[in-house]
């Protein structure tokens, strides 16, 4: 049964990556170009999406003695990340993610050939993958892909529509967007684990 409780978590949830991964792809369409990244994102898609859809598929099968645990540890697993997100922020100084600063630094130097763009968009992807696979799994999969479309969507828009303002606005709040992302994770892992 569908879930708006489910949706508006894993929405939450979702916030902080893909306005990262957002952040993140300007500055590797700056590097690569629209072109190249755009490929990289076909073919990062084409190996991630389809292991993580087998994944959730045939992990009821595998596992269907110890069903009722692997959905229970798939909501322990997102409440320690959240709590992980939440520390984080409070412990963390620096205002930027690892991959903007990684970017940077291949920015500076270096092939960018589209074996390496795939590779740095495959790890944004299963990011985001590694957040809707405990939804799936738990029984919620149309609630993990209606997010992960909508938090998409939006994300996508606002960087492409307003780069130069987006980058400008979020620069410098990384902190308290994944303070807020392991806030909703957090709630997400309690709502599946007693849901």
């Amino acid at each position: 049964m569908f879930s708006f409780i489910v949706l508006f978590a894993a929405l939450g949830a979702l916030s902080y990556e893909m306005i990262e991964d957002n952040l993140v792809n300007l500055i590797y369409a700056r590097m690569f170009g629209w072109r190249m990244l755009l490929l990289a994102y076909a073919a990062a898609s084409f190996i991630v999406l389809p292991v993580s859809a087998v994944f959730v598929v045939l992990a009821p099968l595998l596992f269907r003695s110890y069903f009722p645990l692997v959905q229970k540890a798939g909501a322990v697993i997102l409440i320690a990340v959240g709590i992980g997100w939440l520390l984080f922020s409070v412990l963390k100084k620096e205002e930027e993610p690892e991959e903007v600063s990684e970017a940077r630094e291949l920015e500076k130097g270096g092939r960018r050939t589209l074996a390496l763009a795939t590779q740095l968009v495959a790890i944004e992807e299963v990011e985001i993958v590694a957040i809707m696979i405990p939804l799936g799994i738990n029984g919620h999969p149309l609630e993990a892909i209606s997010a992960g479309i909508v938090a998409v969507v939006v994300a996508l828009f606002v960087a492409l529509t307003f780069r130069q303002q987006f980058a400008r606005i979020v620069r410098g709040r990384f902190r308290l967007l994944k303070g807020v992302s392991g806030i909703a994770l957090v709630i997400l892992g309690l709502i599946l684990l007693f849901y």
